[in-house]
């Protein structure tokens, strides 16, 4: 039952229409990105254009098909999905504007927790979707080897680099 939902979402990262809106709303960004709301057919409208993180979650739905399944030409099928996503967000975090600790942050992004708000740069949500992400990703290329998924060193580099400095989306604080 979810496998039409799959093949849209590896379909979808594949069409123009979600290339173009990487490139649209992220300076010429490569990899995919989608909006809130999509259609079976690949359009889009621009409501909650701010909610970019949208396509991490669908890859999500990817990396959880394989975890239930184990199936290994699935996750190869997936990967490039997951990766071009990651190209996505390696061209679109920042360094935090406001803590300035060297993590990168998800600009202006949409979450529902804060009220008011449109846009904010590194809202939980969008740090913990992310994070998730570069995490799948790793234990991907663990999984499947880097020579097979034709990923070089500095690909591994980067997304070392990433997974490290991302902030998490999860803070706890000390309060004297």
């Amino acid at each position: 039952l979810h496998k039409p939902f799959l093949n849209f979402i590896i379909r979808g990262a594949q069409s123009e229409g979600w290339k173009k809106v990487a490139q649209q709303y992220n300076n010429g960004s490569p990899g995919w990105s989608v909006l809130t709301e999509s259609s079976l057919y690949n359009s889009m409208s621009t409501w909650g254009s701010n909610y970019l993180v949208a396509n991490v979650w669908y890859t999500s739905h990817l990396w959880m098909h394989w975890r239930y399944t184990q199936d290994k030409e699935f996750l190869k099928k997936a990967f490039p999905v997951m990766w071009d996503c990651a190209e996505f967000w390696f061209h679109r975090l920042i360094k935090d504007r406001r803590v300035y600790d060297d993590t990168y942050v998800a600009p202006d992004e949409f979450s529902a927790e804060q009220h008011g708000n449109e846009k904010e740069d590194g809202t939980a949500h969008a740090q913990q979707m992310i994070s998730y992400l570069f995490e799948n990703i790793a234990e991907a290329i663990e999984i499947l080897g880097a020579e097979e998924l034709g990923l070089t060193d500095a690909d591994i580099a980067k997304l070392n680099d990433y997974l490290a400095k991302t902030d998490k989306g999860l803070h706890t604080e000390v309060y004297d």
